[in-house]
């Protein structure tokens, strides 16, 4: 009976460790979590929910879409080959927003938003080669969190401008609670186990990630499905995870306390809604505009769009980057 027992023991270790061999056969790093990234793309921050590893590099695709390519951060964790150094030579504008300004799924730096924006700047005749465009967005931010992500960064660039990418229709729904990072993966905060052996399974094991039928709780590093959380959205102030008193927000009203927050600093904002090749509607960019918003639209087209997603490809970024470099009002692009 001993030795049956054993042998059933023994058989069912060899089948886990040839399961996990064959699936790291098979998967890419980053394809295991079905998630974007792979491991140690992200830190957390003591006032956004998380953040990516300042001077990393890490893995990013997704499988029947795009990558896996590498992502290089800069010290300050944003996908930058610069930092602001000293007293602006001419002009400086910040990209600002979630995963489209960012650039997920492009792998060349000279194809990025913020790179093609700079260049097709610098071209316009009332404008100077001392142009500099940063680019400071975090993959996975919702529009309060990268309002947040703004009031945070921008003093150290100094800009006369924040140009901030966001979806069209994203809701305002709040992100009660900051996820964890382990492994530079981002787990939800109040799974069981957490801090334990298994937080190491659900960020090291490809056959842990991969079975589809392992209950959530145990299996999901997805920020997607991650329970939510709220921060408080001034700059410098660490936010609790306590408990919010209202689980929506209204897009138009952060962005027109983001405006004034910026105006008070000296510094202007453009919003660039980016619809997809679907929408028929321009309700939201009417909206911003009779706040009183700097409006310019992104109106995707298909062939901007990456297979199977609706993130830009490169050529989607140079033609974002063309129809926003077009109408920038020149008195941002003079030399002070």
């Amino acid at each position: 009976m001993f030795r049956r027992i054993a042998s059933t023991i023994g058989g069912i270790l060899v089948g886990i460790v040839l399961a996990e061999v064959g699936l790291r056969l098979y998967f890419q790093e980053h394809e295991a979590n079905r998630n974007y990234w792979g491991p140690y793309a992200f830190v957390e921050d003591d006032v956004l929910p998380y953040r990516h590893a300042p001077s990393a590099t890490a893995i990013a695709g997704r499988e029947a879409s795009f990558g896996p390519h590498r992502i290089t951060t800069n010290e300050l964790g944003f996908r930058d080959r610069r930092i602001p150094v000293g007293t602006a030579a001419g002009p400086r504008v910040v990209v600002a927003g979630a995963s489209f300004a960012f650039g997920l799924g492009v792998e060349k730096y000279e194809d990025l938003f913020h790179v093609q924006l700079e260049r097709r700047l610098r071209e316009r005749e009332d404008s100077t080669q001392e142009l500099e465009v940063f680019n400071i967005a975090q993959t996975g931010f919702r529009l309060d969190e990268v309002c947040a992500l703004i009031k945070k960064e921008v003093g150290r660039f100094e800009p006369r401008l924040v140009v901030l990418l966001m979806r069209a229709d994203e809701r305002g729904s709040i992100r009660r609670k900051s996820p964890d990072v382990v492994n530079g993966y981002r787990l939800e905060q109040g799974r069981r186990f957490c801090g334990t052996w298994v937080d190491d399974l659900r960020t090291r094991s490809y056959l842990w990630m991969r079975l589809p039928r392992l209950p959530r709780a145990l299996r999901d590093v997805s920020l997607r499905r991650m329970a939510s959380y709220k921060r408080s959205a001034k700059s410098g102030e660490s936010a609790s995870a306590g408990e919010p008193t209202n689980d929506k927000w209204d897009a138009i009203d952060v962005l027109s306390e983001l405006r004034g927050w910026l105006q008070n600093e000296g510094i202007d904002l453009v919003c660039v809604p980016i619809y997809r090749p679907d929408d028929t509607s321009f309700d939201f960019s009417d909206r911003l505009r009779q706040r009183g918003l700097l409006v310019v639209e992104a109106r995707t087209q298909p062939d901007w769009c990456l297979p199977r997603e609706g993130h830009w490809n490169t050529y989607g970024h140079g033609k974002a980057a063309e129809v926003v470099a077009r109408q920038i009002p020149s008195s941002y692009l003079r030399a002070p």
